[in-house]
């Protein structure tokens, strides 16, 4: 018996434990679901002197009391087993599967109590509360577990609410943001609901100018300085989409915001008081040019001081002791430019290789007018002067030629009929009305052509004998300088009168003149569908769609001039057809010609 106790001591390893029931199963099991399960831990066996000093006398019957209620006859120590001390007696608790497993082992070692059951050692007992101990431990850390929300799982009804009230909260907020910018809106700007011009005339009115709006004092006294410095800029030319630029965007507001959200399809939004959208620097050609090509005038607000530049007056100013008026915060920005569908000069805005013409046009008792159109891709103006019968001939052939996108007169000196043809001969034109305080006089129109420096250096006068000779000529038709004059007014409100007339590229127009060529009326240019198909006034199925395979932009515009105004000698039309074979007959010229011809910009 002592042989076999002594084979308990020490630690039992889990090597040398029987494998329980569902190991091998475990040990199948991916180490991942293995890691969740507890290892059993190795069991110490507890057993001191006294109890190896009972072990070694004599066997003796003896009884094991269960509890120290009992009254049981005290025994020597060598006669008595092993007993348990009343200190630790403790009611007797079911096995574990551990207490289960080494049962056999100890089987020999235990003792029979009153009622001749066997019962197992206090060391045993005593693992068995420890071993209850640690499953009470890890249920609890498991109800824990269970009980904390999930890193990536679902949150917890009441993480849950939160977030529902948090949620809530900011959507109320965003209601009361909305409602109060709109009635922001409807006092601050409520000179956009029914907008009046300049002169507070409304929509209604004959004369209304739509270039301009009406703004009274008391709202631009409560708008902050951004908004003031927009508005006083949008108020003169109201008719225009303006892009104005902040820092690296340019953004369109209200009115202007309105039209690129629904006609552009950019997003809109109302961050600030006003309604915005915002498009990159880089991108303005694109946005631009698809706005002008659909009948839309584009003004160019630009920055005209950095941060740093305004620091620096800033500064500036604070050092010195002049005292001066509370100056703005807002950096400093002025129109720089306004693009029209006319007067496109930007190669990246121009929709083909063809001419843009602007029209500016007089008339006079009689069907008689005095005519100015300039093509503002090359800067070449054409001055003419036409009087025309009942039929309109000459100025139908004008404009069919030409087929200017904008016209500009004085409001009111143009007969029905002649608006009546512009508006039958071309697709939605822009009809621009100068008010009759605008246009200039005779003596305005050779001032600013003398002292404006468009023929003469700055700080120098330009004397008439230096003006084009073909102005000078012109000079005695007065119909035809006020067409001028009214031609230099427009670009000078687009800020590209010095560009285009300082290039001296003036030239007389008169459709009668060409002992070369055919004359082709706008009758016969319509009914033949040279220029413009008769079903929707496009150029599909037109003489020139099907010809012009021209590779350059001055290549077209030449095989325009050639279709309208076909040549008439046959000298002229043989040579013409013998250079066509020469070509044909040496395609390695022709290769080398387009190639060299192709990636030219546009010259004239």
């Amino acid at each position: 018996w002592m042989s076999r106790q002594t084979s308990l001591l020490g630690f039992v390893s889990r090597s040398a434990q029987p494998k329980r029931k569902g190991d091998e199963e475990l040990e199948d099991q991916p180490a991942a679901k293995r890691a969740r399960v507890a290892p059993t831990k190795r069991v110490a066996l507890d057993i001191s002197d006294d109890d190896f000093a009972g072990a070694a006398a004599p066997k003796a019957k003896s009884t094991v009391t269960k509890s120290p209620a009992k009254a049981t006859p005290k025994k020597a120590p060598a006669k008595s087993a092993v007993t348990k001390s009343p200190a630790k007696s403790t009611p007797k608790k079911t096995l574990t599967r551990k207490a289960k497993n080494v049962k056999s082992m100890a089987e020999e070692g235990s003792s029979e109590n009153e009622d001749g059951e066997n019962e197992a050692p206090d060391w045993m007992d005593e693992e068995d509360d420890d071993d209850n101990d640690n499953d009470n431990d890890d249920q609890v850390e498991e109800e824990e577990k269970e009980s904390k929300p999930r890193k990536r799982g679902m949150l917890s009804s009441t993480s849950t609410k939160k977030v529902e009230m948090k949620h809530t909260e900011k959507e109320r907020e965003k209601r009361k943001r909305e409602e109060k910018r709109k009635e922001l809106r409807k006092t601050k700007f409520a000179f956009l609901e029914n907008p009046l011009d300049e002169q507070k005339r409304p929509q209604t009115d004959p004369h209304y100018d739509p270039r301009t709006l009406h703004i009274p004092r008391s709202s631009l006294l409560s708008m902050t300085d951004f908004e003031r410095q927009y508005w006083e800029i949008k108020r003169k030319c109201f008719d225009t989409i303006v892009f104005f630029k902040k820092g690296k965007f340019f953004e369109l507001f209200e009115t202007d915001a309105q039209v690129g959200h629904e006609v552009l399809g950019l997003k809109i939004t109302d961050r600030v008081n006003m309604k915005m959208v915002g498009i990159p620097v880089s991108h303005f050609d694109f946005w631009a040019g698809k706005l002008v090509n659909l009948g839309y005038k584009i003004a160019k607000v630009e920055q005209t001081e950095t941060p740093i530049m305004k620091k620096k007056q800033t500064d500036a100013k604070k050092q010195s002791k002049v005292k001066e008026a509370e100056e703005s915060k807002v950096l400093h920005r002025e129109l720089s430019k306004i693009i029209t569908p006319g007067t496109v000069v930007d190669e990246g805005m121009l929709r083909d290789h063809h001419s843009n013409y602007l029209l500016s046009i007089t008339e006079s008792a009689g069907r008689t007018f005095g005519i100015c159109f300039i093509d503002t891709s090359v800067g070449e103006f054409n001055l003419g002067y036409i009087e025309d019968d009942d039929q309109y001939t000459h100025l139908r052939t004008l404009i069919v030629r030409t087929r200017p996108k904008e016209i500009v007169f004085e409001k009111g000196t143009l007969q029905n009929k002649t608006l009546k043809l512009f508006k039958d001969q071309l697709s939605s034109p822009i009809m621009n009305q100068m008010n009759s305080n605008e246009v200039w006089s005779m003596d305005t129109i050779r001032d600013n052509l003398t002292y404006q420096n468009y023929f003469a250096p700055e700080d120098e006068e330009a004397e008439f004998d230096s003006w084009p000779e073909v102005l000078k000529d012109s000079w005695s038709k007065g119909l035809t300088i006020s067409a001028l004059g009214l031609t230099i007014l427009y670009l000078k409100e687009l800020k590209l009168d010095k560009e285009l007339v300082s290039q001296r590229n003036f030239k007389t127009y008169d459709p009668l003149i060409s002992p070369n060529h055919l004359i082709l009326d706008g009758k016969a240019l319509s009914n033949l569908e040279i220029l413009e198909n008769t079903t929707n006034l496009g150029t599909e199925g037109t003489l020139l769609k099907a010809i012009d395979k021209c590779l350059t932009p001055f290549g077209s515009r030449m095989m325009r001039r050639w279709v309208c105004t076909p040549l008439r000698k046959i000298s002229d039309i043989n040579d013409r057809l013998d250079a066509v074979d020469d070509l044909l007959g040496n395609p390695s010229v022709v290769e080398m010609i387009t190639s060299t011809l192709k990636p030219l910009p546009d010259l004239e």
